[in-house]
């Protein structure tokens, strides 16, 4: 049985919390250790951000709705979770813009 359209599928699906890894934290202070997740979360976060045009070209690509059927498009989720500890992480939205298009 051929899988590569639904290892495709999982691999752009952005309707899921992200896996993060943690970020070494060994002669950091606190601050810096929250600084440091905090990018790991943005860089995560453009990743996500990006594959909702390779998710729609794959579906337009793969599927052959008829001209009055809808196309169910699913949420973008913003938010990680440390893979290790389960710690769930979320950006503040009033902010989003302006650290994602850096």
């Amino acid at each position: 049985r051929d899988l590569r359209l639904e290892e495709v599928y999982s691999l752009l699906r952005s309707s899921t919390r992200a896996a993060i890894q943690s970020v070494p934290t060994m002669g950091m202070t606190e601050q810096d250790a929250a600084n440091a997740q905090h990018a790991r979360l943005l860089w995560v976060l453009r990743r996500q951000l990006a594959r909702p045009v390779g998710r729609g070209m794959f579906t337009l690509g793969s599927v052959r709705p008829l001209p009055t059927d809808m196309i169910a498009v699913p949420p973008l989720v913003i938010a990680g979770y440390n893979a290790e500890t389960g710690q769930a992480y979320t950006l503040d939205n009033a902010k989003l813009t302006d650290e994602v298009t850096e």
